[in-house]
C-alpha cells in the first residue's frame, strides 16, 4: 500500500508531466503558426485543442492523447512528455 507521501510524490510526477505536455503542445502551435494550423495538422476540432492547451486548459493531455498527436506529427515517441528549449 501506497503512503500518503508515496501518493503526493506519483500526484506531484503526473501533474509535471501535463504541465510539460501543455508546454509542448504550445511549442508545436508555435512551429505551425496558429492554433488553427495545428488543429488542422493534428485532424482535430479547433475548440477540443484549446481545451487542452489553451490559456486555460480544461481537459489533461492524456497517454492515447499525447502517442496520437507524436504519430500524426512524426515525432520521436514520448516527445510531449520530455522538456524541449
Amino acid at each position: 500500500m501506497l503512503t500518503k507521501a508515496d501518493r503526493q510524490q506519483q500526484y506531484k510526477a503526473l501533474e509535471r508531466i501535463r504541465e510539460i505536455r501543455i508546454e509542448n503542445i504550445r511549442k508545436l502551435r508555435d512551429r505551425y503558426g496558429s492554433w488553427a494550423a495545428l488543429s488542422r495538422a493534428l485532424g482535430l476540432h479547433l475548440a477540443y485543442l484549446t481545451h487542452i492547451a489553451g490559456p486555460n486548459p480544461r481537459k489533461a493531455i492524456g497517454e492515447e492523447f499525447a502517442r496520437n498527436v507524436e504519430v500524426t506529427l512524426k515525432l520521436p515517441t514520448h516527445w510531449l512528455d520530455n522538456v524541449h528549449k
